[in-house]
């Protein structure tokens, strides 16, 4: 009677574990570009508005102390944690895994723009 050998061979195993090694070092720089240009998109968004509710208050004539400071979730800072009060350009720096600077000029609406980014 002869025995049956259920499994896999050690070449068999190695195979495996190569081409795992091999989509592993494709998808993780793939997956870490993702996570920082979404870091940077979401800093890029939050300025915007941020810049739009200030332009507003700016062009309704509220006083400088009903203008909210910003408050910065996805941004390391936006102005450096101070209030915008008349029409001018700030930045905004976003936040790890992020490497952007985002600039947005008042005097030309509101748009915000990512003006540097860092490897």
């Amino acid at each position: 009677m002869k025995a049956h050998h259920f499994g896999f061979t050690m070449v068999e195993l190695m195979i495996v574990i190569a081409i795992l090694g091999i989509l592993a070092s494709i998808a993780i720089p793939a997956f870490q570009t993702y996570r920082k240009d979404a870091a940077n998109g979401a800093c890029l968004s939050e300025a915007n508005i941020y810049a739009r509710r200030v332009y507003a208050d700016i062009q309704l004539n509220k006083a400088s102390t009903a203008i909210p400071a910003p408050i910065a979730k996805a941004c390391d800072s936006i102005n450096s944690g101070l209030k915008v009060v008349t029409v001018t350009s700030f930045t905004s720096i976003a936040r790890s895994p992020g490497a952007a600077t985002i600039s947005c000029d008042l005097n030309a609406g509101t748009p915000c723009t990512i003006t540097a980014t860092q490897p």
